[in-house]
Protein backbone atom coordinates (compact mmCIF):
# COMPACT_ATOMS: atom_id res chain seq x y z
CA UNK A 1 0.00 0.00 0.00
CA UNK A 2 2.71 2.40 0.49
CA UNK A 3 3.83 2.07 -2.98
CA UNK A 4 0.37 3.41 -4.10
CA UNK A 5 1.00 6.31 -1.47
CA UNK A 6 4.54 6.69 -2.74
CA UNK A 7 2.73 7.23 -6.77
CA UNK A 8 0.30 9.68 -5.60
CA UNK A 9 3.08 11.71 -4.20
CA UNK A 10 4.10 13.37 -7.84
CA UNK A 11 0.15 14.49 -7.75
CA UNK A 12 0.51 16.09 -4.55
CA UNK A 13 4.03 17.92 -5.86
CA UNK A 14 2.43 19.18 -8.72
CA UNK A 15 -1.05 20.60 -7.35
CA UNK A 16 0.01 21.42 -3.74
CA UNK A 17 3.88 21.91 -3.41
CA UNK A 18 5.11 23.48 -6.85
CA UNK A 19 3.20 26.55 -7.20
CA UNK A 20 4.45 27.84 -4.34
CA UNK A 21 7.85 26.77 -5.39
CA UNK A 22 7.50 27.82 -8.81
CA UNK A 23 6.31 31.11 -7.27
CA UNK A 24 9.14 31.88 -5.60
CA UNK A 25 11.64 30.64 -8.65
CA UNK A 26 14.64 32.15 -7.28
CA UNK A 27 14.58 30.24 -4.01
CA UNK A 28 17.58 28.54 -4.50
CA UNK A 29 20.40 31.71 -4.91
CA UNK A 30 18.35 34.86 -3.19
CA UNK A 31 17.94 35.29 0.46
CA UNK A 32 14.24 36.91 0.14
CA UNK A 33 12.98 34.17 -2.42
CA UNK A 34 14.38 31.39 -0.03
CA UNK A 35 12.06 33.02 2.81
CA UNK A 36 9.00 34.01 0.77
CA UNK A 37 8.94 30.25 -0.17
CA UNK A 38 9.28 29.16 3.94
CA UNK A 39 6.65 31.92 4.50
CA UNK A 40 4.13 31.54 1.77
CA UNK A 41 4.34 27.29 1.69
CA UNK A 42 4.93 25.94 5.23
CA UNK A 43 5.54 28.22 7.66
CA UNK A 44 1.67 28.94 8.80
CA UNK A 45 0.72 25.65 8.17
CA UNK A 46 -0.49 24.98 11.86
CA UNK A 47 -3.98 24.36 12.88
CA UNK A 48 -5.89 27.90 13.55
CA UNK A 49 -3.65 29.77 11.90
CA UNK A 50 -5.17 32.82 9.27
CA UNK A 51 -5.07 31.92 5.82
CA UNK A 52 -4.95 35.20 5.10
CA UNK A 53 -1.02 35.42 6.56
CA UNK A 54 1.17 33.28 4.23
CA UNK A 55 -0.42 35.57 1.56
CA UNK A 56 0.45 38.88 3.47
CA UNK A 57 3.64 37.59 4.42
CA UNK A 58 4.94 36.83 0.98
CA UNK A 59 3.33 40.47 -0.28
CA UNK A 60 5.40 42.01 3.08
CA UNK A 61 8.50 40.74 1.42
CA UNK A 62 8.25 41.65 -2.10
CA UNK A 63 7.50 45.35 -0.98
CA UNK A 64 11.24 45.63 0.69
CA UNK A 65 13.05 42.40 -1.45
CA UNK A 66 14.91 45.41 -3.65
CA UNK A 67 17.16 46.15 -0.26
CA UNK A 68 19.51 43.68 0.55
CA UNK A 69 18.60 41.89 3.64
CA UNK A 70 19.89 43.27 6.47
CA UNK A 71 19.64 43.22 10.20
CA UNK A 72 16.92 45.83 10.18
CA UNK A 73 15.08 43.55 7.40
CA UNK A 74 12.98 41.66 10.20
CA UNK A 75 11.69 44.91 11.55
CA UNK A 76 10.55 46.33 8.01
CA UNK A 77 9.12 42.66 7.29
CA UNK A 78 6.85 42.97 10.18
CA UNK A 79 5.67 46.30 10.00
CA UNK A 80 4.63 45.78 6.12
CA UNK A 81 2.86 42.60 7.48
CA UNK A 82 1.43 44.33 10.12
CA UNK A 83 -0.22 47.37 7.56
CA UNK A 84 -1.89 44.61 5.34
CA UNK A 85 -4.16 43.06 8.57
CA UNK A 86 -4.43 46.63 9.80
CA UNK A 87 -2.51 45.16 12.93
CA UNK A 88 -4.80 43.23 13.69
CA UNK A 89 -5.20 39.36 14.89
CA UNK A 90 -1.57 39.57 13.62
CA UNK A 91 -0.43 37.01 16.53
CA UNK A 92 2.40 37.98 17.64
CA UNK A 93 3.46 34.57 20.27
CA UNK A 94 2.88 32.32 17.13
CA UNK A 95 3.87 34.63 13.92
CA UNK A 96 6.99 33.52 12.32
CA UNK A 97 7.04 37.16 10.67
CA UNK A 98 7.47 38.67 13.94
CA UNK A 99 10.86 39.75 15.27
CA UNK A 100 12.68 38.63 18.35
CA UNK A 101 11.82 40.99 21.36
CA UNK A 102 8.78 42.14 19.95
CA UNK A 103 6.55 43.60 22.97
CA UNK A 104 3.14 42.72 22.85
CA UNK A 105 -0.18 42.77 25.19
CA UNK A 106 -2.27 39.90 26.39
CA UNK A 107 -5.58 39.82 28.93
CA UNK A 108 -4.48 37.29 31.34
CA UNK A 109 -7.89 36.78 33.79
CA UNK A 110 -8.79 40.25 32.47
CA UNK A 111 -5.97 42.28 33.01
CA UNK A 112 -3.74 43.38 30.48
CA UNK A 113 0.17 42.10 30.32
CA UNK A 114 2.95 42.75 28.39
CA UNK A 115 4.96 40.00 27.25
CA UNK A 116 7.88 40.04 24.53
CA UNK A 117 8.90 37.28 21.67
CA UNK A 118 11.20 35.19 22.68
CA UNK A 119 12.06 33.15 19.31
CA UNK A 120 13.46 34.61 16.35
CA UNK A 121 11.68 34.93 12.80
CA UNK A 122 12.59 33.47 9.78
CA UNK A 123 13.96 36.28 8.23
CA UNK A 124 16.22 36.77 11.78
CA UNK A 125 16.99 32.88 11.34
CA UNK A 126 18.22 33.33 7.14
CA UNK A 127 20.34 36.25 8.46
CA UNK A 128 21.75 33.36 10.49
CA UNK A 129 22.52 30.72 8.93
CA UNK A 130 23.82 33.28 6.12
CA UNK A 131 22.75 30.90 3.19
CA UNK A 132 19.09 30.90 1.24
CA UNK A 133 17.12 28.75 3.34
CA UNK A 134 16.18 25.89 0.83
CA UNK A 135 19.51 25.70 -0.20
CA UNK A 136 20.41 25.88 3.67
CA UNK A 137 18.19 22.55 4.45
CA UNK A 138 19.60 20.56 1.59
CA UNK A 139 22.93 20.85 2.34
CA UNK A 140 22.19 20.04 5.86
CA UNK A 141 20.30 17.11 4.84
CA UNK A 142 22.59 16.15 1.97
CA UNK A 143 25.16 15.94 4.91
CA UNK A 144 23.72 14.09 7.29
CA UNK A 145 22.73 16.37 9.47
CA UNK A 146 18.28 16.44 9.46
CA UNK A 147 18.65 17.04 13.01
CA UNK A 148 20.18 19.79 13.25
CA UNK A 149 18.45 21.44 11.02
CA UNK A 150 15.34 20.19 12.47
CA UNK A 151 16.38 21.81 15.58
CA UNK A 152 17.31 25.47 14.37
CA UNK A 153 14.29 25.73 12.14
CA UNK A 154 12.25 25.41 15.81
CA UNK A 155 14.06 28.45 17.02
CA UNK A 156 11.80 30.04 14.60
CA UNK A 157 8.71 31.71 16.37
CA UNK A 158 6.00 29.77 16.02
CA UNK A 159 7.89 26.90 14.51
CA UNK A 160 7.49 23.48 16.15
CA UNK A 161 8.00 19.64 14.67
CA UNK A 162 5.77 19.48 12.21
CA UNK A 163 6.14 22.31 10.20
CA UNK A 164 9.87 22.68 10.21
CA UNK A 165 9.80 18.20 9.01
CA UNK A 166 7.21 19.39 6.55
CA UNK A 167 9.40 21.71 4.87
CA UNK A 168 12.49 19.49 5.22
CA UNK A 169 10.49 16.81 3.99
CA UNK A 170 9.68 18.68 0.66
CA UNK A 171 13.32 19.89 0.58
CA UNK A 172 14.50 16.33 0.60
CA UNK A 173 11.57 15.52 -2.10
CA UNK A 174 12.64 18.19 -4.39
CA UNK A 175 16.35 17.21 -4.67
CA UNK A 176 16.22 13.54 -4.25
CA UNK A 177 18.01 13.09 -1.05
CA UNK A 178 18.23 9.57 0.97
CA UNK A 179 19.87 11.00 4.49
CA UNK A 180 20.76 7.98 6.37
CA UNK A 181 20.16 9.64 9.86
CA UNK A 182 17.65 10.98 11.92
CA UNK A 183 14.91 10.09 8.59
CA UNK A 184 12.10 10.27 10.74
CA UNK A 185 12.40 13.69 11.01
CA UNK A 186 11.83 14.31 7.21
CA UNK A 187 8.00 12.85 8.69
CA UNK A 188 5.41 15.50 9.41
CA UNK A 189 2.96 13.83 11.54
CA UNK A 190 -0.71 15.69 11.00
CA UNK A 191 -4.19 14.11 12.01
CA UNK A 192 -4.30 12.17 8.82
CA UNK A 193 -1.00 10.53 8.67
CA UNK A 194 -1.49 9.62 12.70
CA UNK A 195 -4.61 8.13 11.02
CA UNK A 196 -3.16 6.15 8.28
CA UNK A 197 -0.12 4.79 10.53
CA UNK A 198 -1.83 3.82 13.60
CA UNK A 199 -4.19 1.87 11.10
CA UNK A 200 -1.71 0.21 9.19
CA UNK A 201 -0.15 -0.49 12.07
CA UNK A 202 -2.90 -1.76 13.98
CA UNK A 203 -1.70 0.29 16.88
CA UNK A 204 -4.26 3.16 17.98
CA UNK A 205 -1.64 4.18 20.50
CA UNK A 206 1.00 5.16 18.34
CA UNK A 207 2.51 8.11 19.35
CA UNK A 208 3.74 10.30 16.34
CA UNK A 209 7.68 9.69 16.77
CA UNK A 210 6.73 5.92 16.49
CA UNK A 211 4.31 6.77 13.72
CA UNK A 212 7.15 8.35 11.78
CA UNK A 213 9.16 5.77 12.72
CA UNK A 214 6.79 3.24 11.11
CA UNK A 215 6.53 4.76 7.82
CA UNK A 216 10.44 4.94 7.56
CA UNK A 217 10.79 1.58 8.63
CA UNK A 218 7.92 0.40 6.06
CA UNK A 219 8.28 2.85 3.13
CA UNK A 220 10.53 2.30 0.22
CA UNK A 221 10.60 6.26 -0.05
CA UNK A 222 9.16 7.25 3.44
CA UNK A 223 9.01 11.29 2.11
CA UNK A 224 6.82 10.56 -0.77
CA UNK A 225 5.27 7.79 0.92
CA UNK A 226 4.06 10.67 3.71
CA UNK A 227 3.32 12.78 1.14
CA UNK A 228 1.13 10.55 -0.89
CA UNK A 229 -0.60 9.96 2.17
CA UNK A 230 -1.59 12.56 2.81
CA UNK A 231 -2.78 13.66 -0.15
CA UNK A 232 -5.03 10.70 -0.52
CA UNK A 233 -6.69 11.61 2.97
CA UNK A 234 -7.29 15.12 1.91
CA UNK A 235 -7.79 15.22 -1.60
CA UNK A 236 -8.69 11.64 -3.17
CA UNK A 237 -10.64 10.57 0.32
CA UNK A 238 -12.22 14.38 0.60
CA UNK A 239 -10.95 14.21 4.05
CA UNK A 240 -13.23 11.54 5.16
CA UNK A 241 -11.56 9.35 7.47
CA UNK A 242 -14.76 6.88 6.70
CA UNK A 243 -13.05 6.37 3.09
CA UNK A 244 -9.93 6.68 4.40
CA UNK A 245 -10.48 3.90 6.94
CA UNK A 246 -12.43 1.60 4.45
CA UNK A 247 -9.54 1.82 1.77
CA UNK A 248 -6.68 0.90 4.01
CA UNK A 249 -9.12 -2.43 4.71
CA UNK A 250 -10.05 -2.76 1.18
CA UNK A 251 -7.60 -2.12 -1.65
CA UNK A 252 -10.11 -1.84 -4.30
CA UNK A 253 -11.94 0.73 -2.74
CA UNK A 254 -8.39 2.55 -2.66
CA UNK A 255 -8.02 1.73 -6.67
CA UNK A 256 -11.92 2.68 -6.85
CA UNK A 257 -11.41 6.21 -5.57
CA UNK A 258 -7.61 6.92 -6.65
CA UNK A 259 -9.51 6.07 -10.35
CA UNK A 260 -12.28 8.60 -9.98
CA UNK A 261 -9.83 11.31 -8.39
CA UNK A 262 -7.84 10.93 -11.82
CA UNK A 263 -11.18 11.11 -14.08
CA UNK A 264 -11.74 14.06 -11.93
CA UNK A 265 -8.48 15.72 -12.98
CA UNK A 266 -8.72 15.11 -16.57
CA UNK A 267 -12.12 16.48 -16.30
CA UNK A 268 -10.64 19.82 -14.92
CA UNK A 269 -7.70 20.23 -17.25
CA UNK A 270 -9.87 19.81 -19.73
CA UNK A 271 -12.14 22.57 -18.87
CA UNK A 272 -9.09 24.78 -18.17
CA UNK A 273 -7.75 24.25 -21.33
CA UNK A 274 -11.09 25.42 -22.63
CA UNK A 275 -10.80 28.38 -20.70
CA UNK A 276 -7.46 29.00 -22.38
CA UNK A 277 -8.73 28.45 -25.94
CA UNK A 278 -11.68 30.80 -25.26
CA UNK A 279 -8.68 33.63 -24.45
CA UNK A 280 -7.95 33.67 -20.82
CA UNK A 281 -4.81 34.34 -20.29
CA UNK A 282 -2.82 31.53 -18.79
CA UNK A 283 -0.39 33.95 -17.02
CA UNK A 284 2.50 33.03 -14.39
CA UNK A 285 2.79 31.45 -11.22
CA UNK A 286 1.74 33.66 -7.98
Amino acid sequence: MFDRFEELASVYRERVMMPDWKGCHDFEENMWGSVRLFLRGYAFERQGSSPDYRFAAAEAIDNVRAQAMSEKSAGKVWEKFKAMLAGKGVNYANNPVCPKGSRYEVKYKKVKQSRTVKKKSAIELALEVKTPLVAWARDEIRNNRVAEAHKKLKEVNGIADKIASFFLRDVAVYYGLAPTQRRELLQPIDVWIRFVAQSCSQDKEMNDPACAAFIVKNAQNPERANQGMWYFCTAVAHSSQYLVKKSLEEPTRLEELIKHHVADLLSGAEAAQKLIRNGLDDGGQK
